[in-house]
């Protein structure tokens, strides 16, 4: 069975709180555009969450088996049933994953002068164990 899917922004903290398992209801205002937007979808459907705009941002999606309607709090219950996909994000360390590269030095001392703009100049490079060297400083 296909189901509907939402896609939206969400806080960092929030996305944690979820990805961990420790937040199981996703709070929405009820405002036009969410009421819209979820008397469109049949219920269970897909929420998509994503933690920025980037193509690398940290994104879950979780699936939503009932909604309901707080006038109280002003707030739509999103109730999570089960987490169904997460992506770029390291559920045991409870963060984004980390993009590594390797650089060449002249990239690095090139980035280092870029950033400096007139402060003291100072050229490094990182040893194996990422560790930051001094190699040169004029002023």
């Amino acid at each position: 069975m296909r189901m509907d899917k939402l896609t939206t922004t969400i806080k960092r903290q929030w996305l944690q709180e979820i990805a961990a398992g420790r937040k199981k209801i996703e709070y929405r205002a009820i405002k036009p555009y969410w009421t819209k937007r979820l008397k469109q979808v049949q219920r269970p459907f897909l929420l998509r969450l994503i933690n920025g705009m980037q193509h690398k941002a940290p994104a879950i999606t979780v699936r939503i088996d009932k909604v309901r309607k707080n006038t109280r709090r002003g707030d739509y219950e999103l109730h999570i049933q089960t987490i169904v996909a997460v992506r770029n994000w390291d559920r045991r360390r409870e963060r984004p994953y980390v993009q590594r590269r390797e650089i060449e030095a002249s990239e690095l001392r090139l980035s280092i002068l870029d950033n400096l703009h007139g402060r003291d100049r100072k050229f490094f490079t990182i040893d194996r164990q990422c560790q930051p060297r001094h190699l040169l400083a004029w002023g």
